[in-house]
């Protein structure tokens, strides 16, 4: 959470949905990979069926329900800018 907020800026400035999806997806598959590491190097009996399945699911429904959640705050009006004319 605090990757997306501070270095990727997803909270807190607007991004293109595909370009969005890019780093999310990016951002998984770098914890994927060491996921796999830390179960590799440490030994642990862990199928590595039940690995792929999570992480698929992760990378699946991870940026669906990001998306979804978006699209319900657009909807409630509570993802819109706010706005402030002078002059």
């Amino acid at each position: 959470m605090g990757w997306f907020w501070v270095r990727l800026r997803h909270y807190s400035y607007r991004k293109p949905f595909w370009f969005e999806l890019k780093e999310i997806i990016r951002t998984i598959v770098i914890f994927a990979v060491f996921d796999l590491a830390l179960v590799a190097f440490s030994k642990w009996q862990f199928s590595r069926y039940v690995w792929v399945f999570c992480w698929t699911f992760a990378l699946i429904l991870l940026p669906l329900f990001r998306a979804m959640t978006k699209q319900l705050l657009n909807r409630l009006g509570d993802l819109e800018e706010k706005d402030c004319h002078y002059g």
